[in-house]
């Protein structure tokens, strides 16, 4: 009789009923938004959850959800603890070495998390004005300067007093009414009186205004656009900055096939705060998991680039060999080709199918 009784209590961690005389299937589940999360209820949802509920509710499963490490589940996967792992499992030939996959239910791919407007104006400044094209211009405008003052000192030394006395001071008088000239400064302590003087400082106030103007406007554009756009841009601005991601993840081995030294990290949410804090310049993860933890934690300062790279395949996770595995994948394939999925993509990615 007690027994009878203890087979008639409900399991308190299922997560649905199920037919009379079914088992119970072991899902473990971890924090990975936007694929499994707890809502303010502490109930699991997400993008992965919710598929499996879908699958469970079709074949009529009843299950429990387990939580666990990232790296515990993996490892229960692979002692066979757990019937289902649910969450942001990506296929890769790795970890199919350990245990099995579903179907794929999604596609995207890495993507790349960095600071909005990560310099300083003065950082900007003296990084513009050290490029080479900059470098290059300054050199001729300082050149060009050294020219004309020589060459007002010529045409006015002997018939203008402003410009007397010994060939160092003269010289020295021409080069500082030839920048001040060029600025269009003018401050009028100094004048040329002579034709030749008079027609060298018209051409030469006329060039300074264009040369001038090429310039400035070069270096505005280029400290705006510096300011408004992070300093990575794509994955081939990884190498000279300082990355990050999680450790021994899909991002982490794009980066070591690469020989891309980086940081790592136990979670996004550790690496996106490091990279808030300007300990890294960058975090390289999967796109999805990027785009919610931004737009939802971090969207004042930090953004992800638009077009992911590296494609990326979800799916759930089973023991190698499950026998699960063929009625989930029917029930997987009938889900996600019906109406109702592009509306689950939508709610937790804020798209439909890739």
């Amino acid at each position: 009789m007690f027994l009878l009784l203890l087979l008639a209590l409900p399991l308190a961690e299922a997560d649905t009923p199920a037919p009379e005389g079914s088992s119970t299937l072991v899902v473990g589940v971890f924090e990975s938004p936007p694929f499994a999360f707890r809502d303010s209820h502490g109930d699991w949802t997400g993008l992965s959850v919710e598929l499996w509920r879908t699958i469970a509710n079709d074949l009529g499963t009843k299950y429990s959800f387990k939580a666990f490490a990232r790296e515990n589940l993996i490892a229960a996967l692979e002692a066979r603890t757990v019937d289902v792992g649910v969450a942001d499992f990506t296929i890769t030939p790795d970890q199919e070495r350990h245990f099995d996959f579903t179907h794929a239910y999604f596609a995207s791919g890495l993507s790349i998390a960095t600071r909005r407007g990560v310099e300083g104006l003065a950082e900007t400044i003296f990084v513009h004005l050290s490029d080479p094209i900059h470098l290059y211009v300054i050199a001729t405008l300082a050149v060009m300067n050294i020219v004309i003052g020589l060459l007002i000192w010529c045409c006015e030394r002997n018939h203008n007093p402003q410009f007397h006395g010994s060939p160092y001071l003269g010289i020295w008088h021409g080069l500082w009414w030839s920048f001040v000239s060029m600025t269009t400064v003018g401050y009028g302590d100094k004048a040329p009186i002579t034709f030749l003087g008079r027609m060298l400082g018209m051409l030469w106030i006329l060039s300074g205004i264009v040369l001038i103007s090429i310039f400035t406007g070069s270096m505005a554009s280029a400290i705006t656009v510096n300011r408004l756009q992070p300093s990575v841009r794509g994955p081939e601005d990884l190498p000279r900055v300082r990355v990050g991601a999680i450790s021994d993840s899909d991002a982490s081995q794009y980066l070591v096939d690469r020989q891309i030294h980086h940081l790592s990290y136990a979670t996004v949410s550790d690496g996106l705060a490091a990279l808030e804090k300007e300990s890294i310049d960058a975090f390289v993860g999967d796109a999805p998991l990027l785009k919610y933890r931004v737009a939802h934690e971090h969207t004042s300062r930090l953004w992800v680039l638009q077009h992911p790279f590296e494609r990326e395949f979800f799916a759930l996770a089973l023991p190698m060999g499950s026998h699960q595995r063929e009625k989930i994948n029917r029930a997987l394939v009938n889900t996600i080709h019906q109406p109702d999925w592009n509306l689950v993509l939508y709610r937790y990615l804020g798209h439909g199918k890739q």
